[in-house]
């Protein structure tokens, strides 16, 4: 992620060479859906909370929703991986 293209200091989140997103864009069965899109949108919403250039009050309905599947995603996610650890020390 980078503030602006005039940045000295880009972060390479990660390198992916073959990700498959097709297969969301052009699913056999579902409806399509954009990965990107939502992976993009939610990178640079959370890069303005952290660096405090949103507040909530100026927060679109659209990027509300958005944080609150991402971070109930990372909630669920969280619980099953401390499930996990304690099925592992019994």
């Amino acid at each position: 992620m980078v503030d602006d293209l005039n940045t000295s200091t880009p972060r390479i989140l990660e390198v992916n060479k073959a990700p498959a997103f097709q297969l969301n864009y052009y699913p056999f069965i579902g409806q399509p859906q954009s990965p990107l899109k939502y992976i993009f949108s939610s990178l640079v919403l959370e890069q303005k909370i952290l660096n405090n250039k949103i507040k909530l009050t100026n927060l679109r309905q659209e990027d509300l929703d958005l944080l609150v599947e991402r971070y109930k995603f990372l909630f669920q996610k969280q619980n099953y991986l401390s499930g996990s650890i304690e099925r592992m020390m019994n």
